[in-house]
């Protein structure tokens, strides 16, 4: 899934894509980044060691396996990191 550098998508769009694309993208209010592996899998492995750390002693728990987070705020709507099914 590509976009132009000025264009923006809908969520809609944006999921559809994800589901054909072999590569992962995080949306930003409108807009898609490619993501590359290497920073993806750095960027998993930091989070999912704060989150465990964080986590510990409580009945939440933190996965490492890829999945899809949606940030929706007033003024922003993201989606990060790719679900495999």
């Amino acid at each position: 899934m590509s976009v132009a550098a000025q264009s923006k998508i809908s969520v809609t769009d944006y999921l559809q894509g994800e589901l054909t694309s072999n590569a992962k993208h995080e949306y930003v209010n409108g807009k898609v980044f490619a993501m590359s592996k290497r920073a993806h899998n750095i960027i998993s492995m930091n989070l999912a060691g704060i989150f465990h750390a964080h986590l510990r002693g409580n009945s939440c728990r933190a996965f490492g396996a890829d999945m899809k987070v949606r940030l929706q705020t007033a003024t922003n709507d993201c989606f990060f990191i790719r679900i495999y099914t």
